[in-house]
């Protein structure tokens, strides 16, 4: 009964989390090209990943795994950006669990400054097996475009991701600002209608075809 007991409480915090969490859109970013089409799921990156390195115990956060919370805020746009960094839970607002912390040494120049970049652990979307590496694509090519991360390309492609007490449930993964199965549906039915739109015009062309060419093309 114990070992039941487990995936069953999975089950119902990932429903729990699902039906009462709140929704937040995390921005993503370009990946690296090699670390893509696994198969079952979209290998995501986040824009906003950096949140002020705390004063308090600073040195625990310079390169490590664990478990540390992130609380978040909302930005002007409507997406999820980190606010501050804890080893232990928030008494109050939103916050998620980030599963490695490390300092950012880019601002090593500015030390009154400094910057903790978190690893979040909801960095993968999953779908059926025959639409992920259709999505992987469309997300890869979609999010290369360009290398601004404040472009209108990259803002139009998010993560929905529901939050309940620190626990997060990735809900809709958009690319160009529309649900990703929603996109490959469309690209599908492009490519299902040039390939008609091929197979007639190869008809036209050839002798037993001619018959289908438009009257007006055709010797009066």
């Amino acid at each position: 009964m114990a070992s039941a007991a487990v995936p069953l409480g999975i089950i119902w915090r990932y429903e729990a989390v699902s039906q009462g969490g709140k929704t937040y859109k995390f921005r993503t970013k370009p990946v690296d090209p090699v670390d893509v089409f696994r198969g079952r799921y979209v290998s995501l990156n986040f824009a906003d990943e950096r949140v002020p390195l705390p004063e308090s115990g600073k040195e625990n956060f310079y390169y490590r795994e664990g478990v540390f919370y992130v609380k978040l805020k909302t930005d002007a746009e409507g997406f999820a950006v980190p606010e501050q960094l804890s080893e232990t839970p928030f008494k109050d607002g939103d916050f998620v669990i980030a599963t490695r912390v490390r300092l950012d040494y880019s601002d090593v120049n500015t030390p009154g400054q400094r910057q903790v970049v978190v690893s979040y652990p909801f960095n993968r979307f999953y779908l059926p097996e025959d639409v992920a590496p259709k999505a992987e694509r469309l997300y890869w090519k979609n999010s290369v475009r360009r290398t601004d991360t404040n472009s209108a390309e990259i803002k139009n492609n998010w993560l929905e991701v529901k939050v309940l007490n620190g626990l997060a449930v990735p809900s809709e993964l958009y690319i160009g600002g529309k649900p990703v199965r929603e996109v490959v549906r469309e690209v599908a039915l492009k490519a299902t209608e040039r390939t008609s739109s091929r197979k007639k015009m190869s008809r036209c062309c050839t002798p037993s075809g001619i018959n289908d060419l438009p009257s007006v093309l055709t010797p009066g």
